[in-house]
């Protein structure tokens, strides 16, 4: 009885599903100048509204959105500032993320007794 309890134990242990892999999205734009820094929105449906999710300082032009949701539609944009306010927002660009596949379907087991 032990060794079937250890054996399954250790089955569970050698097929245990990886970790879910983290989707970011990388953004880049073209530096302006005058800018205190840039603050970066996102929103969730095209048609939502945006919201901050982080700045940059002055004369960085890249930011990376980290843990985005699987089979999601995102669009996101840039606003430069500095002391006497926002500037116009940048053009959107928009983009899903890649879907988890389905879970599969029909799993049986059957259990026999060997003597």
């Amino acid at each position: 009885m032990r060794r079937i309890v250890f054996a399954l134990a250790l089955l569970g242990l050698l097929f245990t599903p990886a970790e879910a892999a983290t989707i970011r999205a990388s953004l880049t734009w073209t530096d302006v100048a005058g800018e205190d820094g840039y603050r970066v929105e996102r929103r969730a449906d095209p048609a939502g509204t945006y919201a901050a999710i982080g700045t940059v300082a002055a004369g960085v032009a890249t930011f990376a959105d980290a843990g985005l949701t699987p089979g999601a539609a995102y669009c996101w944009r840039v606003v430069a500032f500095n002391a006497l306010g926002d500037g116009v927002p940048s053009n959107q660009a928009c983009a899903a993320t890649p879907a988890t596949p389905p879970p599969p379907g029909g799993l049986s087991v059957t259990i026999t007794v060997v003597p």
